[in-house]
């Protein structure tokens, strides 16, 4: 087993306006048996800007994922839209601690992305 570390920052808008207050997590999928894990959560700042980062320890590279649950556009629907991105492998690194921060940009919430979903969190 080898730990591996990975990060995720950038700033979320919901149209022209800060999305604050959305809440952001890093996860390891895993296929099979394994269970996913939770690598770190947050809400994104007042300014819509966030930042995780997390480790865990697998045989093989981790699978990191960066998910987006939120309610920009949305109407009055139930629950939350959520989006998932992966992280690209560059940017996994050996150890506890990210050597490189994945960057994912200025996200707009309003976009509707590919596969998006909708969770009951």
């Amino acid at each position: 087993m080898r730990q591996q570390a990975v990060g995720v920052k950038g700033i979320l808008m919901c149209g022209d306006k800060p999305a604050g207050g959305v809440q952001v997590k890093l996860w390891d999928e895993d296929d099979g048996p394994d269970p996913d894990d939770e690598l770190d959560a947050m809400f994104s700042n007042p300014d819509g800007s966030f930042e995780v980062k997390g480790s865990t320890r697998e045989l093989t590279t981790i699978d990191p994922v960066f998910k987006v649950y939120h309610d920009c556009d949305d109407g009055i629907m139930p629950g939350q839209r959520k989006i998932k991105f992966k992280i690209p492998t560059q940017y996994i690194a050996a150890g506890g601690v990210p050597k490189k921060i994945f960057d994912i940009g200025i996200l707009n919430l309003e976009t509707k992305f590919p596969g998006e979903e909708r969770d009951l969190i």
